[in-house]
């Protein structure tokens, strides 16, 4: 089975939950196998490598990301699951300790992602939608909104690109943001969820968190249009303002791994091409405001002023 994600065209011998098979030759392949974590252990050895980097996922997990000696990855979600990269960062080993989907979740939506940031893709903290404008990001600290107020402007009609890391690259025409997969994660419960059902399916329920797939994802890659800095807090009205085009606002929302200094250059090349491009701006908003009523004012926004508003700011 063949499908594509965060830029890449997977390969899988096993179905993949909530996603549509689609084949693009002309993206970099993964090829995913099932394995056992004793395998996984011996081969992919991380005595004498690194830790690169350590977090807690939504679900309370723990997500490790390490480096052999010999230059392969090792991802170990918590007890859970093992996933081991090859050198030429094109096979991927599976070795999940239980069936069921949480495994399966943590490899759709963190460890592909990261392996197309080794492949060469950037990568933003960020949930997107594409608009009749082109990509519309909306970026904002954990927890407090991205993933609904994306919801909310899907149901408007802008169909998912991403949810919570966007992949980037660059294309004929300037920079271009790639679909990821069709999930979401949504904390439950959610005075929201009663509406999901009219763009995304249940999965499953996942420590805590509804883990959704929309019904009608984007399916080809999108120049970002809007990049939109969510800020919720205090009262008054919502409020849309636009930023200057520095590269340097988008610093808290960038993902990436070491990877040297030239890899930072390019990386910082690839941002400042990006926020010359799209319009940069602020969403004040108030913890009344549900996202449904951020998305109407939005897309208001956006109709009115066709994401351009950081060529008048320059």
């Amino acid at each position: 089975m063949r499908y594509i994600a965060h830029g890449l065209q997977v390969i899988s011998p096993f179905a993949l939950p909530g996603m549509s098979e689609r084949s693009d030759p002309s993206l970099p392949a993964l090829e995913l196998d099932l394995s056992t974590r004793p395998s996984v252990h011996e081969a992919w050895n991380t005595r004498g490598g690194r830790r690169i980097w350590e977090g807690r996922l939504g679900d309370g997990e723990t997500l490790l990301v390490s480096a052999t000696a010999d230059g392969r990855y090792l991802f170990a979600f918590g007890e859970r699951a093992l996933f081991g990269l090859d050198c030429e960062h094109e096979r991927l080993a599976c070795a999940p300790s239980e069936p069921g989907i949480a495994w399966q979740r943590v490899l759709l939506t963190k460890v592909l992602a990261n392996i197309a940031m080794l492949r060469g893709y950037e990568a933003l903290h960020a949930s997107a939608v594409r608009s009749p404008h082109g990509a519309v990001l909306v970026l904002a600290p954990s927890g407090t909104g991205k993933t609904a107020l994306a919801l909310a402007l899907a149901r408007g009609g802008w169909p998912l690109i991403s949810d919570d890391i966007l992949v980037l690259g660059r294309g004929a025409g300037g920079v271009q943001a790639h679909p990821g997969t069709p999930h979401l994660n949504l904390d439950r419960p959610s005075r929201h969820a009663r509406l999901d059902r009219e763009v995304a399916r249940l999965l499953g329920v996942l420590g805590g968190e509804l883990w959704l797939a929309a019904h009608s994802p984007a399916g080809e890659p999108s120049p970002p249009a809007a990049l939109c800095l969510l800020q919720r807090a205090g009262a008054g009205p919502i409020r849309i303002e636009p930023l200057e085009a520095n590269p340097l606002t988008l610093a808290p929302y960038m993902l990436g791994l070491a990877d040297g200094a030239a890899r930072e250059r390019e990386r910082f090349e690839l941002y400042c091409e990006l926020t010359a491009s799209a319009s940069v701006l602020r969403i004040r908003a108030g913890a009344a405001h549900t996202p449904a009523m951020i998305a109407e004012r939005l897309r208001r926004h956006l109709g009115a002023s066709r994401p351009s508003a950081n060529a008048a700011a320059r």
